[in-house]
C-alpha cells in the first residue's frame, strides 16, 4: 500500500481535534505528504417549530470565515511559508463537506478525531466521523478521544493486568 501523499484533517478548533492534527502532522512529516487543514463553518440545525427563536450564526458573527482563517493562521502559522500546508474554510454540513472536499482534492487519507458521543447525544447529533468513514473516497484514520472517557494511564494499567 503506498504512503499517503495528501492528507485531509478536519479541524474544529476543539481540544479533541488537536489530537487528530498531531497524528496528521507527524504522519505528513514522515511521509513528506501535503496537509490540508479544513474548517467547516456549520449552520446549527433547529427543528422547524423553533424558527422564531433561532438566530443564524452567520448574522451573529460577521465574517465568520475570516475569523476562522485568522484562527487557523494563529494555530498553524502562515501557510505561505509552508509549501506542504493549505488551509480551507467552507460553509456547510461538516460530514458532507469533508467527503466532498476529499473527493475534489484527491486526498488519499483523512485523519480526524472522534468526539466519543454516546447514547442520546449520539442519536441527536450523529457522528461526523461515522458518516465520513461510511462515505469517504479514501481511508479514514479516526483518532479516538480516550482522555474523555478513561485516562490513558488507567487504560494501560488495565491492559497490563488483563494479560
Amino acid at each position: 500500500m503506498p504512503l499517503p501523499q495528501r492528507i485531509l484533517v478536519p479541524f474544529d478548533f476543539s481540544r479533541l481535534a488537536e489530537k487528530g492534527v498531531t497524528y496528521a502532522e507527524e504522519l505528513a512529516e514522515s511521509c513528506s505528504a501535503h496537509l490540508d487543514i479544513l474548517h467547516v463553518v456549520e449552520e446549527p440545525a433547529f427543528p422547524s417549530f423553533f424558527k422564531l427563536g433561532a438566530m443564524r450564526i452567520y448574522g451573529m458573527v460577521p465574517n465568520l470565515e475570516k475569523v476562522a482563517w485568522t484562527a487557523l493562521e494563529k494555530r498553524f502559522g502562515d501557510p505561505g511559508e509552508q509549501p506542504k500546508l493549505e488551509f480551507h474554510v467552507i460553509k456547510g454540513n461538516a460530514d458532507a463537506e469533508i467527503v466532498r472536499f476529499a473527493h475534489e482534492h484527491d486526498n488519499d487519507l483523512i485523519v480526524m478525531t472522534s468526539h466519543g458521543l454516546t447514547g442520546l447525544q449520539h442519536v441527536l447529533l450523529g457522528s461526523v466521523a461515522e458518516k465520513v468513514v461510511k462515505l469517504a473516497p479514501c481511508p479514514v484514520l479516526v483518532v479516538k478521544a480516550f482522555e474523555e472517557q478513561t485516562p490513558p494511564d488507567e487504560v494501560l494499567k488495565a491492559a497490563k493486568t488483563a494479560t
